[in-house]
C-alpha cells in the first residue's frame, strides 16, 4: 500500500484550508479525529457560553473523557496510574498557585491530574506473590523483583498516553483543554 505524503495548504491530505475566528488558516482533512487533533492548542482558554461564562461540563462530558482515558493503550494492560478528577473551586484555586501561579487552572469548569501510581505495581506484585520463593515453585517462573525506574518510565509514559486521550475527547466535545 502507498503512503500519502501530506502537504500544508488547501492541499492538505485533499483537505480544503478554510480560516478560524482570528484569520489564521485552518486545514481540515475530512477525518474528525484528525481535524481535532490539528485545531487542538493550549489556549488556556475553556468553552464559554454567549454571556462569556465557563461552561459547565456534565457528568456524561466527565464520563466520556474519562472513558477515553482508559482506552489509552497501556503497558501490560495494567493501568500504572492514577486519574485525579478536581472540581472544587477552592482546590483548582490552590492548584493554580502550586502550579507555578497559573491563573487559567483556576478558571477551569474541571481538571485531572494524572499521577504515576508506583504503589500499584508493588501492590499487585505483592498480591499475585511475586515476591514469595513460592512463586517460583507455583509458576515455574524466577521471582519477581520490586518495579524499578524502568517501570516507573513506562508507567509515567502511559499517563500521558491517557492524558493525551482525555484532551482530545475534551476537544471533541468543544470544551477546550490545556496541558500543565
Amino acid at each position: 500500500m502507498g503512503e500519502q505524503v501530506c502537504m500544508t495548504g488547501a492541499e492538505y491530505c485533499g483537505g480544503a484550508a478554510s480560516v478560524d475566528a482570528n484569520g489564521y488558516p485552518v486545514e481540515t482533512t475530512g477525518n474528525a479525529v484528525l481535524d481535532i487533533l490539528e485545531h487542538r492548542s493550549s489556549t488556556r482558554a475553556f468553552a464559554r457560553d454567549d454571556d462569556g461564562r465557563p461552561v459547565a461540563v456534565t457528568d456524561e462530558q466527565r464520563a466520556a473523557i474519562l472513558h477515553a482515558a482508559s482506552r489509552a493503550p497501556s503497558a501490560g494492560a495494567m493501568m500504572m496510574y492514577s486519574i485525579v478528577s478536581i472540581r472544587e473551586q477552592s482546590t483548582l484555586d490552590r492548584l493554580a498557585d502550586l502550579c507555578d501561579h497559573q491563573p487559567m487552572i483556576a478558571k477551569a469548569p474541571w481538571a485531572l491530574i494524572f499521577v504515576v501510581d508506583y504503589a500499584k505495581w508493588i501492590d499487585l506484585f505483592e498480591h499475585a506473590g511475586c515476591f514469595e520463593p513460592e512463586f517460583v515453585e507455583r509458576t515455574g517462573k524466577a521471582p519477581r523483583r520490586a518495579p524499578g525506574l524502568g517501570d516507573f518510565a513506562i508507567a509515567a509514559q502511559d499517563a500521558v498516553i491517557a492524558a493525551q486521550n482525555s484532551v482530545v475527547a475534551a476537544e471533541a466535545l468543544g470544551l477546550g483543554s490545556c496541558y500543565i
